[in-house]
This record gives C-alpha cells, structure tokens and sequence, in this order.
C-alpha cells in the first residue's frame, strides 16, 4: 500500500541537488529505503514501551538529505500480533498539512483495495507537482509577478530589515547560528489565553509571541 502510493506521488520520491548554482529537483524510482520494520514483540511490556518510545524519537529528530533523500521516512512497530505502530516522517519541502489529509485518504484507500484483493477505486493523476510548479513559474511573470511583488511591498513598507531581538549585546556583523534550545513549560491558562489573543487580533500564535 505504501509503496503503490509513492509511485502514484512523484513528489514523495523526489530528492533535491544543486546544478550550475541552483536547485533541481530528482525524481527516483520507488526504494525499498523508504519502509522500515522493527519488531518488538519479544520484549517484555515495560522494555516494549521504552524501546518504542526511542524509536519515535530517534525517528522525529532524524536529519534529512535533500540531496540524497528519502525525504520520507516509514516505520512500521510491531507491538503485539494484532497491535502496530506506523511511524511517518516527511520534510516539509514534499509535504505540507493540505498533503497529510491526501496521503491518509490514499493510504486507507489502498491499504483496503489490497486486503479484499480488489483494485483501489482511486483516479489517475491527470498532473504531478512538478507540472503544476512549472506552469505556476510560467503564470507568474511580466505583469502577474509585478503585481503580486506590489502588494508584498505595501504590505511590509515600514518594516524592519532584520529582527534584532539580542538585548544582552548587539547583533554581530556576520551571524554565526549558534545558538541553543531552552525548554519552558507554560500553564494551561496562560497558553489559552495567548490563542484568544491572536484570534481577536487576526493572528497567529507565533506573532503574538514575537510582539511580546
């Protein structure tokens, strides 16, 4: 089921290299790289939890390479004869939220199809995402880009060119990106009260926070 729904999406084979200086996109024949199983159904219960809860996070904080992929990554846990865990990780240049509620249509769809031994009641793919970006690059040019560059220009006149949110010592000329992570656990309340803010404002969470 899941390798028939990648060969139906390009996109969730594709890898990404540079070429004379820009980005090009790869699109790969389906990889058995792409499904993993891990079985662990010989461990006690205590040791089973644990060692499932390792490997969703080893899986989460995995690194991805554009350029050598897979650019999604599946696990399969099994748990018990009858209990599994389906481990899904996507970089977010082939996938976005819209894309997760398609995969898991999809996905429910085929799996079904290939348990009855029928064939998956799904349409052909009159384009692929790569047909769509090129005739979207062709659209948006002479009069449609200007536009479309305007508004962005009136939107954002007046805004700072840089965040400077250092307060301990000035922003250095050549930045550096090292930095570190701090963790802070908010109450409940606190954290409701930040989403009824931005709703009100017509904003999001993270813009609240940026302006506090």
């Amino acid at each position: 089921s899941f390798e028939a729904l990648v060969q139906r999406h390009e996109a969730l084979r594709t890898t990404f290299r540079e070429q004379s200086g820009a980005p090009t996109q790869v699109i790969h024949d389906v990889s058995a790289r792409h499904f993993a199983i891990i079985d662990l159904r010989t461990l006690s219960t205590g040791l089973r939890s644990a060692e499932l809860e390792r490997v969703l996070t080893n899986e989460a904080q995995g690194p991805f390479d554009l350029a050598r992929g897979p650019l999604l990554r599946t696990t399969l846990v099994r748990l018990a004869e009858r209990e599994h865990v389906l481990v899904l990780v996507m970089h977010h240049i082939v996938s976005d939220g819209w894309s997760m509620g398609i995969l898991m249509r999809e996905m429910a769809e085929l799996y079904s199809a290939f348990v009855d031994a029928r064939v998956p009641a799904l349409p052909e793919l009159p384009v692929q995402y790569a047909d769509y970006a090129v005739w979207q690059r062709g659209w948006l040019q002479g009069s449609t880009l200007e536009s479309q560059l305007d508004y962005w220009k009136h939107q954002l006149a007046g805004a700072p060119r840089a965040l400077e949110l250092l307060t301990d010592r000035p922003r250095p000329a050549v930045q550096t990106f090292r930095g570190a992570t701090c963790a802070v656990s908010w109450p409940l309340q606190l954290w409701e009260g930040v989403q009824s803010l931005a709703q009100r404002e017509g904003a999001t969470p993270y813009m609240v926070l940026l302006a506090a």
